[in-house]
């Protein structure tokens, strides 16, 4: 099996990430890996079914394997991971990039600690923010850049159960179907939605 093939098995099965050199993410050795596995995640997702998009998904997966390499590579001078996700633009993007960015909040919180102004640190975290399906299990203080799934209801109640997990107020939504789950998931768990303390009036 190729090098990159292998890595994604091991990171889909056990979620660990194990590289002895830099990645070479090629598209046609995991295509019907990725394939596979969000067939599974569809289906078990309520809602509308969600078709699958091919290029998001490998372009998620490279994603975290260039940030895991650049986390634990002992070369100073690597290169950061390419910058090759923008704001997702539909509910098959949320889906298809959450199969591998739902592991990207171990790489966040792996190189926070090194301070606030680590690069990896900072780039996973602007990553984070536009994918927020993935980016609400990292406890990020500061909230998603666009939170829309296209009134998905199981898109909006799989980010409900992962925020009722990892509550962060930045990451409530304010209104919409989005709100409507995580006010649903919350009364079930019978725990308080979060929210933004409001700054007293100086006198």
């Amino acid at each position: 099996m190729p090098a990159f093939a292998d890595w994604l098995v091991r990171v889909l099965e056990s979620g660990e990430s194990v590289q002895a050199e830099p990645p070479t993410p090629s598209p046609h050795e995991v295509a019907e890996l990725l394939r596979s596995e969000f067939r599974l995640r569809a289906f078990d997702l309520g809602g509308p079914l969600i078709a699958f998009d091919a290029e998001i998904a490998f372009q998620a997966a490279a994603t975290l394997a260039e940030a895991c390499w650049r986390l634990v590579t002992p070369e100073s001078d690597a290169p950061m991971p390419r910058d090759r996700l923008t704001i997702p633009q539909s509910p098959s993007a949320h889906l298809s990039a959450d199969m591998t960015l739902r592991f990207l909040p171990a790489v966040y919180r792996r190189s926070k600690p090194r301070g606030d102004d680590d690069p990896l640190a900072k780039w996973t975290a602007d990553v984070l923010r536009r994918w927020p399906l993935s980016g609400v299990l990292a406890q990020l203080p500061v909230g998603p850049a666009s939170l829309d799934f296209g009134v998905h209801t199981g898109l909006a109640l799989l980010y409900a159960e992962r925020l009722v997990e990892n509550p962060m107020a930045a990451w409530v939504p304010s209104d919409g179907v989005n709100r409507e789950q995580v006010e649903r998931v919350f009364h079930q768990r019978g725990k308080p939605v979060p929210v933004v303390p409001v700054s007293e009036s100086p006198p």
